[in-house]
């Protein structure tokens, strides 16, 4: 029962966007894999994971190699106490 496929869940997402300033320029994009595992009716765990290139940079291809890459965004524990009441142990940002 612990690793039913019915417990899993999973979501996707993509970013794109493009940022002027200082007569500068940069374009980044994202794409976050969203997970959700839910170890019991009370217990679960989410997790993001984000693939980000920057296609173009004018500070250079340094600068562009130096985002890229593969990151945890989110880490998140949720424990539903009662109907009123849960707990969340949150990370974010983990690089």
């Amino acid at each position: 029962n612990f690793l039913n496929p019915n417990n899993f869940e999973m979501s996707h997402s993509v970013n794109m966007s493009y940022s002027a300033f200082g007569g500068n320029g940069i374009a980044l994009s994202t794409y976050t894999n969203s997970m959700m595992f839910h170890f019991t009716e009370n217990l679960n765990l989410e997790i993001d994971a984000s693939a980000v290139a920057s296609p173009y940079s004018s500070f250079g291809e340094e600068h562009q190699k130096s985002i890229g890459g593969i990151y945890l965004t989110r880490a998140q524990l949720n424990y539903k106490i009662s109907d009123n009441s849960n707990i969340c142990f949150l990370k974010v940002g983990l690089f």
